[in-house]
């Protein structure tokens, strides 16, 4: 049971940071830490089944909700079933009646819905299923995806959002004064582990 709930705690963890770097708010804020728990008080939330994240906005001010399926609800043959269950849950928590067709569920994109399952499976047909099936409605991760958070590793090189008043934004497509080769891949054109990397954001 420990090992499941420091799978969750860490998924949920992620995607607070996920959210940090989206600028998302919590109560009209950026800072997200009220909703940030210690591991202890999270074992309290998991065993209530009351792990799901809920109250914010994101950027462009759509209500989020990040839905935890819990690991004993899903398996390969009602992966499918339980997410439909699950998202029916969520429509209720936004006072929405969803009918049986979810072609009708386009409401969907007004919101910001990401559901995390915990699928002990290598099937990766069924993961390829859930998410082609979801992903036009909502954000579909497998827990597993959610319990390393890579733009924290050592080794991944520092993002700087840019704005075409920065100055660096002029040389945003070139390396030692010569453009991008989309063919080559950044490291045989210089970029290093410990590179700087700007990112313009339209």
């Amino acid at each position: 049971m420990t090992d499941i709930i420091s799978t969750y705690y860490k998924a949920r963890m992620t995607i607070l940071d996920m959210f940090v770097d989206r600028g998302y708010t919590y109560n009209g804020s950026k800072d997200l830490n009220p909703l940030r728990v210690a591991i202890e008080s999270f074992r309290d939330l998991y065993l209530k089944g009351d792990i799901n994240i809920k109250g914010l906005l994101t950027a462009d001010n759509r209500p989020v909700y990040v839905k935890f399926i819990p690991k004993d609800e899903i398996t390969a043959r009602s992966g499918a079933s339980i997410l439909k269950v699950q998202f029916k849950e969520i429509a209720q928590y936004f006072g929405i009646v969803l009918s049986d067709s979810i072609a009708e569920w386009t409401w969907a994109k007004d919101y910001k819905i990401i559901m995390v399952y915990n699928l002990e499976s290598k099937d990766l047909y069924q993961e390829t299923m859930f998410e082609k099936n979801f992903s036009h409605l909502m954000e579909i991760f497998p827990i597993k995806r959610l319990t390393f958070n890579i733009i924290k590793h050592r080794h991944q090189p520092k993002f700087t959002l840019l704005t075409q008043r920065d100055p660096e934004y002029k040389d945003i497509i070139r390396i030692n004064g010569a453009e991008l080769d989309n063919a080559k891949t950044l490291r045989d054109q210089g970029i290093k582990n410990n590179s700087k990397l700007f990112v313009y954001d339209e």
